[in-house]
């Protein structure tokens, strides 16, 4: 999977300047991407004993980032609480912890989504059988502009900062 990353500075009307930072991941040569046609983006995640580089499905429709058990457990996520989590195929009691960091892209340039709540589950078979070992869901991307483009084949995140914003109003 060949990862781009790229920092610009535009212009714009409505403030002094609007920084972007994007990562963008090319999904055309991805062997995942290709048998399911599922978009699976590495990711550092950072736990209370250690930092893994690991596969994750971005899925929007999950209301916050799922792991599985095991991986929950060499992150060292504790602090566990059972709640409900709604998703896309209704809602189910769950536990849920925090892990300190996900970071999308490489160690020169990255977008920190900083901590996040994370569900644990078992995740099944699918999952094990491409190692993915959870799903970035909609919780940890709020804050950032998500492209998944499927007939180019890339996914792109976008990290936007407006220094010195105006204020608008309305007549």
């Amino acid at each position: 999977m060949e990862i781009e990353i790229e920092q610009k500075t535009v212009a714009h009307p409505l403030a002094e300047t609007i920084k972007l930072n994007s990562v963008k991941y090319d999904l055309a040569t991805d062997p995942t991407f290709n048998a399911i046609k599922l978009c699976v983006i590495p990711v550092r995640i950072q736990g209370k004993q250690t930092r893994q580089i690991v596969d994750l499905l971005i899925d929007t429709a999950a209301e916050i980032t799922v792991i599985n058990e095991n991986f929950a457990k060499l992150l060292g996520v504790n602090n566990l609480k059972n709640v409900k989590c709604h998703g896309a195929n209704g809602s189910s009691d769950v536990r849920q912890g925090e892990v300190d960091n996900i970071i999308i892209g490489s160690s020169d340039n990255s977008l920190s989504l900083g901590p996040s709540k994370v569900a644990i589950i078992n995740m099944g078979d699918l999952y094990g059988k491409y190692n993915i070992v959870g799903l970035l869901g909609a919780s940890a991307i709020q804050d950032i502009h998500l492209n998944v483009n499927y007939p180019q084949k890339y996914v792109e995140f976008c990290e936007i900062k407006i220094d010195d914003p105006c204020e608008l109003s309305v007549i």
